[in-house]
């Protein structure tokens, strides 16, 4: 014959309940933590911040620490609309100078092989050309 189980009593069953939750709660503080470090556009701290403007354009030089790396951004930003836009993302140390002449931005590469992960062409009218290191 089959036995049957008595029910437990309720208030044995709320302790569970109540653990659960604060297991749920605890993975779920855990899970957010870890995705919203890898967003690079959670207002981290810009280090070593270096800016270069002309009367339309700012280019800010930066570098942010992620988990495993440190990364080198450069974004443009439009003075006239306001708008800031990435042009530049590389391991850190992959660009040295960042010069403005006429409709053209030069950065400077450090070495034959830097680690780019992401180089714009042409932003708000400017031309983007990566320069070969110097050789001195």
């Amino acid at each position: 014959m089959h036995k049957r189980t008595i029910a437990q009593p309720l208030g044995d069953s709320f302790k569970n309940d109540s653990k659960m939750k604060q297991i749920i709660l605890l993975l779920t503080s855990l899970t957010y933590v870890i995705l919203t470090s890898c967003d690079n556009s959670a207002g981290r701290k810009k280090l070593d911040l270096t800016t270069i403007e002309n009367e339309e354009i700012l280019i800010e030089n930066y570098r942010i620490s992620e988990i495993t790396t440190i990364h080198q951004f450069v974004d443009i930003t439009d003075k006239r609309w306001d708008k800031v836009e990435r042009i530049l993302e590389a391991n850190d140390g992959s660009v040295d100078s960042i010069f403005i002449s006429q409709d053209t931005l030069y950065l400077q590469k450090t070495s034959e092989q830097p680690i780019i992960y992401d180089l714009a062409l042409i932003k708000f009218g400017y031309k983007i050309i990566l320069l070969e290191p110097n050789k001195e």
